[in-house]
C-alpha cells in the first residue's frame, strides 16, 4: 500500500486506466454511495484484476466450468463429512495447475482447517509449485483475517467501532490508523478513541478476556478481573511506540509486556503494536 485517505462527502478522485493505478474503495458508513463515470472499453489495459492482499491478483473474469464443477463437489463431500474428501483435495492440489489449484485450496481452507489439515495441504500445494507459491500462505491468512473482521463489523452497529474495524481490515500502519482516527473524530486524542474502542469490545470467557481474535495470554497467571487493565496499559505503551520499558504506574513488568505484545501480534491487532 502506498497511499490511504479517508474520502469525505463530495470528493472526487480519478481512477486511471491500466496498470498504473490499482485502487480500492471501502465503505465505511451505511448508507453510502459513490458513483463512477467509466470507460466502458479500454483495449489494452484488462483485465482489472481483485487484488488479495500482500501478494495475489485475481482475474475475477476468469471461467473455468470444471473448475467450478470440482469446487461444487468437494463442498459437498465437506459437509456430508465424507471420508474421501481430504485424498480428493490432496490430489487435486497435487494435479492441478497453479491458478486451479489455488482456487481449490481458498475455497477449501476453512473446512481443511477444521479437520487439522491445513498445514499439510499448504505444504503439498507449495512442493507442487515452488517458488511460485511462495506468496499463497501469506495471501490466504490474510484473506481469513479480514473475512473474520468482516463477520464481526457485520454484527456490530455502533459507527465508531465499525470504522474502527473497518480500518483493522484495511491499514496496514499504526500511524496511518491513528491518522485517520484523528481525522474522522478531530475532537478526541485518537490513542485513547482507539483504547476506548477497544474496551467495549471485550469479551470475557472461561479462561479470561479476548478482542476480536486476541486473548489474554494464559502464560501470565493474572486475576481474570485484572486482565482488562493490564491489557489497556499494555496497549497505551506499545501505541505510543515507546522503546522504554513499562513505567512502574502502568502496573507492568517488562516480560508481562513481551508476552502481552507477542499475543497481540500473532492477532487482527497487530497494526496496532508492531
Amino acid at each position: 500500500m502506498r497511499k490511504i485517505e479517508l474520502l469525505e462527502t463530495g470528493r472526487t478522485v480519478p481512477i486511471v486506466s491500466g496498470s498504473a493505478c490499482v485502487h480500492s474503495l471501502f465503505h465505511l458508513d451505511t448508507p453510502s454511495v459513490t458513483v463512477v463515470v467509466r470507460t466502458q472499453n479500454d483495449p489494452g489495459t484488462g483485465p482489472q484484476f481483485n487484488y488479495l492482499p500482500p501478494h495475489m491478483a485475481v482475474d475475477p473474469v476468469f471461467s473455468d466450468a470444471l473448475l467450478m464443477r470440482r469446487r461444487q463437489l468437494l463442498d459437498l463431500l465437506a459437509r456430508v463429512e465424507s471420508p474421501e474428501y481430504p485424498d480428493l483435495v490432496r490430489a487435486m492440489i497435487r494435479e492441478l495447475d497453479f491458478e486451479r489449484g489455488f482456487y481449490i485450496l481458498q475455497s477449501n481452507r476453512e473446512d481443511l482447517r477444521m479437520l487439522g489439515l491445513w498445514p499439510s495441504m499448504l505444504r503439498e500445494f507449495e512442493k507442487t509449485h515452488k517458488r511460485l507459491a511462495n506468496g499463497v500462505a501469506a495471501t490466504l491468512e490474510e484473506e481469513a483475517r479480514r473475512e473474520m473482521i468482516k463477520g464481526m463489523r457485520g454484527m456490530i452497529h455502533d459507527s465508531g467501532r465499525r470504522f474502527f474495524l473497518a480500518l483493522l481490515m484495511n491499514v496496514d500502519s499504526r500511524s496511518d490508523l491513528l491518522q485517520l482516527v484523528k481525522k474522522r473524530f478531530p475532537e478526541k486524542k485518537p490513542i485513547e478513541t482507539v483504547l476506548q474502542w477497544m474496551s467495549e469490545l471485550m469479551e470475557w470467557g472461561d479462561t479470561g478476556i479476548t478482542i476480536l481474535d486476541a486473548s489474554f495470554p494464559e502464560s501470565l497467571d493474572v486475576a481474570p478481573d485484572a486482565q482488562p487493565d493490564m491489557l489497556i496499559s499494555a496497549l497505551r505503551h506499545l501505541m505510543i511506540g515507546s522503546k522504554k520499558a513499562p513505567s512502574k504506574s502502568s502496573g507492568l513488568t517488562l516480560d508481562e509486556m513481551i508476552e502481552i505484545q507477542s499475543a497481540l501480534t500473532a492477532s487482527s491487532l497487530r497494526v496496532l503494536v508492531a
